[in-house]
């Protein structure tokens, strides 16, 4: 009998973040794809070293071909001319693009479970449009689907039937409202979606590598923000005694 496997698709992984979320031992993913299309993000997120990690240097969409990528390598990048910059610009690149239907069958099998995190400038409306014109549902465990076609003059109009269209398929989303706020970081709100949206393994030893794993992760200050808010919210004397050593020292410096 083959193995039920646990699979989590990044889809816009930009520096890495998410991937370091869905690699979290609690989850316990067996497969964990990263869709970046910037080959220079690409390659840093390939520098994290993990035998269950493939990094896909192209877009998720509909479709296979080259397309244009607008404001590539910055937080805005998009497959869409009107949308809006944000975090620096740059000139567009030609890059490849999937297609997400294709992509699942070619590469899951029937009984997996399947998370799947969407953060693509507008491209979400084409991968949920995709995911349920191809069948996709049964083994689709949980979405969380950024809609940032709304920011977009071109795509806005296509959120609301699709975002129907997704509520009426009993597919399990959350949006970054619903469980990235408040998270700090990008790794703090997809590690917390991951925990709502029931990817968290029972045991104690998934909770112990867990916590080894994310004491390791204390060490990147590029994330760490996270891991600050649950200790303060843990132990809120803390924030207590930060603020009273500042106070102290600001006496001292004034004096």
């Amino acid at each position: 009998m083959t193995r039920q496997r646990r699979i989590f698709l990044d889809v816009g992984g930009f520096v890495g973040h998410s991937v370091l979320a869905g690699l979290d031992p609690i989850f316990g993913f067996d497969r964990v794809y990263s869709f970046e299309p910037v080959r220079r993000l690409a390659d840093q997120i390939s520098s994290i070293k993990d035998r269950r990690l493939t990094v896909v240097a192209a877009c998720l969409s509909r479709g296979f071909g080259s397309v244009t990528l607008y404001h590539p390598g910055t937080l805005a990048g998009s497959l869409f001319a009107d949308a809006p910059e944000f975090g620096g610009s740059a000139p567009p690149e030609v890059v490849e693009q999937l297609d997400v239907s294709a992509f699942l069958k070619a590469f899951t099998r029937p009984g997996d479970q399947i998370w799947i995190k969407l953060n693509c400038e507008g491209s979400e409306t084409e991968i949920v449009e995709g995911l349920l014109d191809g069948g996709h549902g049964p083994e689709l465990r949980g979405l969380l689907v950024d809609f940032d076609a709304l920011k977009i003059p071109s795509r806005r109009h296509l959120v609301a039937p699709v975002l129907e269209r997704l509520k009426a398929s009993g597919i399990p989303f959350m949006t970054p409202e619903e469980c990235q706020y408040g998270m700090i970081t990008n790794y703090g709100g997809v590690r917390n979606w991951l925990l709502l949206a029931g990817a968290r393994l029972p045991g104690l030893e998934p909770s112990a590598r867990s916590v080894a794993y994310n004491l390791a992760m204390t060490r990147r200050r590029d994330i760490n923000g996270y891991h600050k808010m649950r200790v303060l919210k843990a132990f809120p004397f803390l924030a207590f005694l930060a603020r009273s050593r500042r106070r102290d020292r600001a006496v001292a410096n004034d004096g």
